[in-house]
């Protein structure tokens, strides 16, 4: 598209001699993604048989609150065929928003990848940050007590990631020393904090996803940005 002309890159920086306003504590307190390694329940069914592929569904319990049915975790998994351990590709969801990259990735590595990797596409259908929830808060303690949630969805998130590591190594048809995540935009932002903190992670792929979850509250466009803009009108900020 740049190649072309239809779209170009423009940096417009900040205004400068203006002092940001002081940052709030949320109430969260959790802050950092440790917890009690042990064998981790996975709930699976076959669904269907293809030449290359068994694929199968996928559920375990999060680690706590995770915006999802059920505090669930569900997937599928699309278990090689072909003989040995395999590298494992994990394909974080835009939670609640879009299926669109992480379907076209699983397709894609399904039909180039020969059966050489094994997938767990995650799916996600609800908010991991309910940015509608959010600005409709009725006032700011609320507000706070919102996001406090989102947040605490986040690390149960992470952790839930660590979790599905663990249940990876235990799979014969895996190869734990190629254990890789991806993620697109809220997702590579989560991919990022879960590489940072889990070792056993052997490679990541970050999509469109370079940002500070700060940052994007405060600049982004969309639900992020209608949020903002009722929120701080409500609440004079």
């Amino acid at each position: 598209l740049i190649m072309t002309g239809c779209t170009s890159r423009t940096h417009y920086p900040g205004p400068t001699g203006i002092q940001s306003p002081p940052l709030v504590q949320v109430s969260h307190t959790q802050n950092d993604f440790t917890y009690k390694k042990q064998r981790t329940p996975v709930v699976s069914r076959v669904e269907r048989d293809t030449d290359i592929f068994r694929i199968l569904s996928f559920e375990m319990a999060s680690h706590g609150d995770n915006g999802q049915a059920g505090n669930l975790v569900t997937a599928r998994y699309y278990q090689s065929k072909a003989p040995g351990a395999k590298p494992l590709v994990i394909i974080l969801p835009i939670w609640g928003v879009h299926t669109l990259p992480s379907n076209a990735l699983t397709a894609q590595i399904r039909s180039q990848g020969g059966g050489s990797v094994n997938i767990l596409q995650i799916h996600g259908w609800g908010m991991l940050f309910d940015m509608a929830k959010m600005a409709y808060a009725p006032n700011s303690n609320a507000f706070m007590s919102l996001l406090d949630q989102m947040i605490g969805r986040v690390v149960n998130t992470v952790i839930d990631i660590r979790r599905i590591v663990d249940w990876a190594e235990t799979q014969p048809d895996i190869d734990r020393d190629r254990i890789a995540l991806v993620g697109f935009s809220l997702s590579a932002m989560v991919a990022s904090v879960a590489l940072a903190n889990e070792p056993r992670l052997g490679a990541g792929i970050l999509a469109v996803g370079s940002a500070s979850p700060h940052d994007s509250f405060a600049t982004c466009g969309g639900s992020a940005g209608q949020m903002r803009k009722l929120v701080t009108n409500r609440f004079k900020w």
